[in-house]
């Protein structure tokens, strides 16, 4: 009788150690140390592009609202979305497009902006060919930026 409250006893253990492992696990890439993955609001009317079509035919989506996948940098004077991230490191800013940043629209900070810096994110916004961003080296501007969210 003794071994069966034994053998109870260690597989009710285990099951418990197991269940909280899983719940850790589970929780591990929900917004790591509270950090909010995702600022502004979801537009059903954004038409998806790639950044290289974005930067190759700019007359085609010239003031239209677009939904943009690139590598982000939000700095001074700098805010770019980039196409790959040996285009960020480099600053080669003809392979990227300007970031109109509004921390108003976007219910958020510069500072919290900044730590998707070096990270793909999702941006939505008007894309405007004409507007180069700071001192016209970027290959058009994405204004009036309603979302910009962390991209996995």
């Amino acid at each position: 009788m003794n071994s069966i409250k034994k053998y109870k006893w260690i597989i009710m253990s285990t099951s418990i150690i197991l269940i909280a492992f899983l719940s850790i696990i589970m929780n591990l890439d929900k917004g790591r140390s509270g950090m909010v993955l995702a600022y502004g609001k979801v537009s059903q009317d954004a038409i998806e592009v790639s950044l290289i079509n974005l930067i190759a035919t700019p007359e085609q989506y010239d003031g239209k609202l677009v939904r943009v996948i690139g590598v982000g940098n939000v700095k001074f004077e700098s805010n770019g979305l980039y196409l790959s991230r040996d285009d960020y490191k480099k600053a080669i800013t003809k392979n990227a497009v300007w970031l109109a940043l509004d921390e108003e629209l976007l219910e958020t900070t510069y500072e919290k902006l900044k730590k998707s810096n070096g990270k793909y994110v999702l941006v939505e916004g008007i894309f405007n060919s004409k507007k180069k961003g700071h001192f016209d080296k970027y290959s058009g501007t994405i204004d009036t930026i309603t979302r910009y969210e962390f991209w996995k």
